[in-house]
């Protein structure tokens, strides 16, 4: 087996303003409508983060799998036209930065622990668990490693 990366950025840019579920009044029930970068070694080990519609307001969102999930929300500022997420894998960590409106992933929303030593898949990911689904586009997606 290939000896995974060292250090691993991946950024995407989901864009909330091209789905049709960007919504101009916000819903009766939350619709959980994402689309952002992920990192997965296996079903037990991974980390997604990228945008979210959570009760009708678009938020920045990351859940970490370690054989159990967890979530965290931060409210997008505004109404941000993109949003760039990336996700940088270092020995045992991967560290979640953000940007709005095309601005560089400055602000960190997560720190998390990763498997080290361990081959990852990385890409963009979309899901819409409820509801019949949404357009999203992702430009400027790049992944680098470092062996």
């Amino acid at each position: 087996m290939a000896t995974p990366p060292t250090l691993a950025t991946f950024t995407a840019r989901p864009s909330p303003a091209t789905s049709r579920s960007a919504p101009r009044s916000p819903p009766t029930t939350p619709s959980y409508d994402q689309a952002g970068a992920a990192l997965r070694i296996d079903a037990e080990n991974w980390i997604k983060a990228g945008t979210e519609f959570v009760d009708g307001a678009l938020h920045v969102s990351v859940v970490v799998t370690r054989g159990f999930s967890d979530w965290s929300v931060l409210p997008a500022a505004g109404r941000p036209a993109s949003v760039t997420i990336e996700l940088e894998r270092a020995g045992d960590a991967v560290t979640v930065r953000y940007g709005l409106d095309d601005g560089d992933p400055t602000e960190m929303i997560r720190l998390a622990y990763f498997p080290p030593e361990v081959p990852a898949l990385a890409g963009v990911m979309c899901a819409a668990p409820v509801g019949k689904g949404f357009e999203t586009r992702f430009t400027g997606v790049e992944i680098r490693g470092i062996a």
